[in-house]
């Protein structure tokens, strides 16, 4: 399994070490394919559950970040307002610089579209009075985007003349990000959990490959090969578990985002919105397929360190 290096200078001597090992490493997977393939995907899908969960709550902010720019505040006049008194409402909310459009809705076309859309026309019909107010839908400019803004724009709007209240439904977007911040911290603690799952995969699979070789072993410190030198290809083999997992979790989650692309599409035309889910970017590629790496590194070096130091040599 190893082979003896030649001795050049320190840094080709050290390249060439790492080259070998690297080449042992590869062929141990192709001595036994199955078995690696099979530990490559249980790894894979141990990695997808964190950080499909990570991509879900991105969307989740997204989704959210768009519904706060797209908020809207319901003004609702006084009972019997004047046509001046409604032109003087109008030009009250144009002035101010927070609201980028305005639409009035009078109390007869509030009522006709309230019969429509309730099914009581007949009902409604027989009423000698109106009894909706006319009503103002106001929607903020773009840098209106937090709660505390659109609380504070409310504000204005509730004290304006002839405004005899203000509607700003955010109670449930306020639960909504309580909800994002909450999964946050879920798939943290999942994602702590899972990656103690893959180290002790990892580590229980190199012990199993140093037991398979310790003869060699036996003979290689027999030799005077070191400890370094005699776990550097298990070293590597865990790196490649870790590396291998991480492109089958990265596979699996673009997959599921494929599937249900055209699903979400369809689902926002309906609500009148755009919105494609996003996958996993540059960096959280990165992070899974680095942190898969270095979980087989350290979960490798927790096993073969100590199985090295625990094996005889032949006397």
């Amino acid at each position: 399994m190893f082979n003896k290096s030649l001795h050049h200078s320190p840094i080709v001597h050290y390249i060439s070490q790492h080259k070998k090992a690297l080449k042992t490493s590869l062929k141990h997977f192709t001595i036994t394919p199955v078995t690696a393939l099979l530990t490559c995907i249980v790894i894979g899908v141990v990695l997808t559950l964190p950080m499909g969960l990570f991509v879900f709550l991105k969307n989740i902010q997204v989704i959210s970040h768009n519904l706060h720019n797209s908020a809207q505040i319901t003004l609702y006049t006084n009972m019997n307002v004047s046509t001046d008194q409604i032109t003087q409402l109008e030009q009250t909310l144009r002035a101010n610089s927070d609201i980028q459009n305005f639409q009035y809705i009078s109390p007869e076309n509030g009522l006709k579209e309230f019969q429509q859309q309730a099914g009581f026309g007949d009902v409604l019909a027989e009423l000698k009075d109106n009894p909706l107010p006319g009503v103002f839908i106001v929607y903020p400019k773009p840098s209106i985007n937090t709660t505390a803004q659109a609380q504070n724009l409310l504000t204005q709007l509730e004290n304006i003349h002839n405004v005899d209240s203000a509607q700003l439904d955010m109670n449930w977007l306020n639960k909504l990000n309580a909800m994002v911040l909450f999964g946050h911290h879920l798939a943290y603690v999942i994602m702590t959990i899972f990656f103690f799952a893959v180290l002790l995969i990892i580590s229980y699979t190199i012990r199993l490959n140093t037991q398979n070789y310790q003869d060699e072993i036996r003979v290689i410190k027999l030799l005077g090969g070191t400890n370094r030198f005699i776990a550097r290809p298990f070293l590597y083999n865990g790196m490649f578990y870790g590396l291998f997992g991480g492109i089958i979790a990265w596979l699996l989650i673009s997959g599921v985002i494929w599937t249900l692309q055209n699903p979400m599409t369809e689902l926002a035309n309906l609500y009148g919105a755009t919105f494609n889910i996003t996958g996993l970017n540059l960096r959280l590629t990165v992070l899974l397929l680095g942190g898969g790496m270095l979980l087989g590194y350290f979960g490798s070096r927790l096993s073969v360190s100590r199985y090295i130091r625990n094996v005889d040599t032949p006397r």
